[in-house]
């Protein structure tokens, strides 16, 4: 991924500075005709053009007018802007990234041997009391979350999580859904519509939701959810009650 992302970058570099030296030449044909009444051809335009902008510039071809020495300012600090954007993209991009993925926090990995588990989709409070309960029952769970503070915060835990979209296929596959046991989704009840979906076409899992409208309930339903529940209706109750988990 980081080589693709210096390829590409490498392409954009070239074609930006391939186009500014194109441009810049035709403003140099054009300003000689017409501000110093002399004629160049196109290659000489491109040799004042590369020269002035890599700061080489010999003094042979030079403007005598205001506004040929603004273009000439114009041309030169273009290279100084463009070779700093060379040495930052070329040297100093690549030593940043690497300390920066020192920093970073290893990777979340679910164990590959996890099974008859329950899939989790959304940390908050909620679920914070709920994977409380679960570790004092001793059930297998696990955690996919988008939100890398809270990723990073289970990670601290040593709780099994994900970080990633759970209405991609390959974030549910990561996260063992075809030997897990249940599956709660407990995201905006549009998100969670597209969860149920994904997660059916992969496996008969049992999926629970949490609903914030009880209007959309029975699109949860219809999306394929076992069980649709409202926060709203847990009082004497906990989330792990509601959800009868055995």
């Amino acid at each position: 991924m980081f080589k693709f992302r210096i390829s590409k970058s490498i392409f954009v570099y070239i074609s930006i500075s391939t186009l500014l030296v194109f441009i810049y030449s035709l403003v140099f044909q054009y300003l000689m005709s017409a501000y110093e009444g002399r004629e160049y051809g196109f290659i000489t335009a491109i040799y004042w053009v590369v020269g002035s902008m890599t700061t080489v510039g010999y003094g042979d071809i030079y403007f005598n007018s205001t506004i040929g020495h603004l273009f000439s300012i114009i041309v030169v600090l273009s290279g100084i802007i463009m070779i700093i954007g060379y040495v930052f993209l070329f040297a100093v991009h690549p030593r940043l990234e690497g300390m920066l993925r020192k920093e970073m926090p290893p990777k979340p990995k679910v164990p590959v041997d996890l099974k008859n588990h329950i899939i989790i989709i959304g940390y908050n409070q909620l679920v914070e009391t709920l994977i409380t309960e679960l570790d004092e029952a001793k059930i297998s769970f696990m955690v996919i979350d988008e939100d890398e503070e809270n990723i990073n915060h289970l990670i601290s835990r040593k709780i099994p999580c994900v970080h990633g979209d759970a209405a991609d296929e390959n974030v549910l596959l990561n996260s063992n859904i075809l030997s897990a046991r249940m599956l709660i989704a407990n995201q905006s009840d549009k998100k969670n519509a597209s969860i149920i979906l994904t997660a059916r076409k992969l496996s008969n899992i049992k999926i629970k939701s949490l609903v914030k409208d009880m209007k959309n309930a029975r699109y949860l339903k219809y999306a394929g959810s076992d069980q649709v529940i409202s926060p709203k209706t847990l009082s004497d109750h906990t989330l792990y009650e509601e959800l009868s988990i055995q």
